[in-house]
């Protein structure tokens, strides 16, 4: 790369033409950059060693304060991140803008300044690596990458950069742990422990908390979900329920299957459509938390009701597309983790080849 370099040029009309330096050096993005530096040529040589050292070390923002910029913070990952908020906040749901909120208070101190055509995968890399040695978990790693990308896909749609450093990035990090599901003697052993613990609630009784877990368990619907659920939006005799404000961000069809259906039957109906379910979101998690410890069922969480549900489809051979929308994901991708296999049923899938005509043929 050659080195940076002074240079004279002549400014203005006839007659009133004045000197002005320029330096003309190849940037990190290995184009030939000319800027005005100055008036003086000792100012202008002072001005170029410092360009020199900050492309030596690839600091782009030692660069333009070289030439005394006044950083474009939109070009850089604070900027970007914080444009992406304000447009989130209106087309995005507030629970996933919490949640990207938080994934950009580990982001912002690693990667605030640095300008978005200097972003790399190896950048990536190195802070996946270095947030798994601070004990974070992979799932929330996984996050943090997803919100990253988001941020730099928006701003190069804005044409703030060239394009996404971080698009190709397929390094996120998976947990090692197939999804836990509820079988049907953990469930048994649930309800039992529903139905003799003491729920202290001004909202909710020991039925909604079985209704909750029933509903959850054959309709696969998220916790904020069920407990949205209203009268107008459900139609008894068939399960149908109309979802009006989902996380896709838009209307959806789900059905709760006949147990599920059964004990929201058994719940008092609501006065002018309010919610079945009217206490706290907060307080439903915690009396399910309670009556799954009591069972010993240490590990399963409000959302492991879900997961089970999505098992359940996938393993009775529902199609994806169908598994898809019962589930209500936006794409069939996320359906991989509810894909799993056991020895029996790999050795019991071989025979059914082989008994098929003799021998395979390839």
């Amino acid at each position: 790369m050659a080195r940076p370099r002074v240079y004279e040029r002549r400014q203005g009309k006839d007659g009133r033409k004045r000197v002005r330096y320029w330096i003309r050096y190849t940037g990190l993005d290995g184009k030939v950059h000319k800027r005005a530096a100055a008036d003086l040529k000792k100012t202008a040589d002072v001005i170029c060693r410092n360009v020199e050292v900050a492309l030596v070390e690839k600091d782009p923002l030692a660069v333009a304060a070289a030439f005394g910029d006044a950083l474009d913070t939109d070009r850089t990952f604070r900027g970007a991140a914080k444009a992406w908020l304000a447009w989130a906040e209106k087309h995005r749901k507030p629970s996933t803008v919490r949640i990207r909120r938080s994934a950009m208070k580990h982001l912002l101190p690693a990667f605030g300044d640095v300008l978005l055509d200097q972003l790399t995968t190896n950048d990536l890399e190195d802070y996946v690596e270095r947030r798994q040695d601070g004990g974070a978990a992979n799932a929330t790693v996984a996050i943090e990458i997803q919100t990253a990308r988001a941020v730099v896909t928006r701003a190069v749609k804005r044409g703030l950069a060239r394009k996404n450093p971080l698009g190709g990035f397929d390094k996120t990090p998976r947990s090692a742990k197939r999804t836990r599901v509820v079988t049907g003697e953990e469930l048994d052993r649930l309800l039992v422990e529903i139905d003799r613990m003491e729920v202290r609630s001004k909202h909710f009784t020991r039925q909604h908390v079985r209704a909750f877990v029933m509903i959850a368990l054959s309709s696969g619907m998220r916790r904020g979900e069920v407990l949205a659920l209203r009268p107008s939006a459900v139609d008894l005799s068939t399960g149908r329920v109309h979802l009006a404000d989902t996380k896709a961000n838009r209307p959806q069809t789900r059905f709760i299957g006949p147990e599920g259906l059964a004990e929201l039957k058994r719940l008092p109906r609501p006065l002018r459509d309010e919610r079945w379910f009217s206490g706290l979101p907060e307080r439903m998690n915690q009396l399910v938390r309670v009556a799954c410890d009591a069972a010993g069922l240490h590990d399963v969480k409000p959302h492991t009701l879900r997961h089970s549900f999505g098992s359940v489809v996938v393993r009775n051979g529902t199609s994806l597309a169908v598994a898809r929308d019962l589930l209500g994901h936006s794409s069939l991708e996320m359906l991989n983790r509810y894909a799993h296999t056991t020895e029996s049923e790999m050795e019991e899938a071989a025979r059914a080849v082989a008994l098929r005509g003799g021998a395979s043929r390839v």
